[in-house]
């Protein structure tokens, strides 16, 4: 049995890094697993971009607002999850859902650096197992 765990990740030009672990692995399927490693980040690309839109103001309302002490702000972050979320089951939005979390989280991050970069160009991030 082949066991193998891929994590990739890539803007809508080039992948970026890949990261492979692998017992053992054909020169075949490792030059397969990298030819799709691109094509399937982009894919994860346009939800996240989607989802980040949507959460970005609520986020950097609750990080602005000074009111709010750590306890509070955590269940304020809570709360725009979940709301996110429902909207999106109630879209039928499966793709979004997916990246839900990874997507919030890094809204959260970025929202709460003070240094971020306003013009970065979005990045995907994707993971794979395979079992032969």
């Amino acid at each position: 049995m082949v066991r193998s765990e891929w994590l990739a990740r890539a803007d809508r030009d080039k992948t970026l890094m890949i990261d492979v672990q692998a017992r053992e692995i054909s020169e075949k399927d490792l030059e397969a697993a990298l030819r799709l490693a691109h094509p399937e980040a982009v894919r994860y690309l346009e939800p996240q971009i989607r989802l980040a839109a949507r959460a970005e103001a609520p986020i950097e309302a609750v990080f602005t607002d000074h009111t709010y002490g750590k306890f509070e702000r955590g269940e304020a972050l809570d709360l725009i999850t979940q709301d996110v979320k429902r909207a999106l089951e109630e879209e039928c939005d499966e793709e979004s859902l997916k990246v839900l979390p990874k997507v919030v989280d890094t809204v959260r991050k970025e929202v709460s650096c003070a240094t971020r970069d306003l013009h970065q160009d979005p990045v995907a991030s994707f993971s794979l197992s395979f079992v032969d």
